[in-house]
């Protein structure tokens, strides 16, 4: 029996937090044996005025020495999933909360091909992060949940590391 969990990566970026939006990046993330990465941003409650950035950046290596704002897909669900939401295509994304907006879901979704083209093809694939810029410090309860896809071969799953060593 195949399961999901055999070709993908699941990383728990962030843990469930009061501030989980707060200014940041997630952990560099090794994209070698990898298509795609899927940042899965789960909204609980969140202050009103909550003004966040989010941005995918192809990264050289673990400790970033150089980083490129790279082109992903994003769609936010605001309804649990009821509805297909649209979804758009961006180097930046701005989301800014309504009055008392919460149980929102935003995916980022960004191709190895985006992020080699990010970094002008010097990164050789070598990994990527989320970095989150606060506009209005407010309180956003959130977790954020990286997945890798497809893998490139077999056994990539349990046999690669989730972070990028330098």
């Amino acid at each position: 029996m195949q399961f999901l969990m055999d070709n993908v990566k699941f990383i728990q970026s962030r843990l469930p937090l009061a501030d989980g939006l707060n200014a940041g990046s997630t952990a560099v993330l090794d994209m070698r044996e990898y298509d795609k990465v899927c940042f899965q941003i789960s909204i609980g409650s969140i202050a009103s005025g909550a003004d966040i950035t989010l941005t995918v950046n192809a990264c050289d290596n673990a400790t970033p020495d150089t980083e490129a704002a790279s082109y992903f897909w994003y769609t936010v669900d605001t309804d649990l999933g009821n509805s297909p939401a649209a979804k758009t295509r961006a180097n930046t994304y701005n989301w800014t909360c309504a009055d008392g907006a919460a149980d929102q879901l935003i995916l980022i979704e960004a191709t190895a091909a985006d992020l080699k083209t990010a970094s002008g093809s010097t990164f050789d694939l070598g990994g990527c992060r989320l970095t989150i810029a606060e506009n209005a410090n407010k309180t956003c309860a959130a977790s954020i949940t990286a997945i890798l896809h497809p893998a490139r071969h077999s056994g990539a799953v349990e046999s690669m590391p989730a972070g990028l060593h330098a």
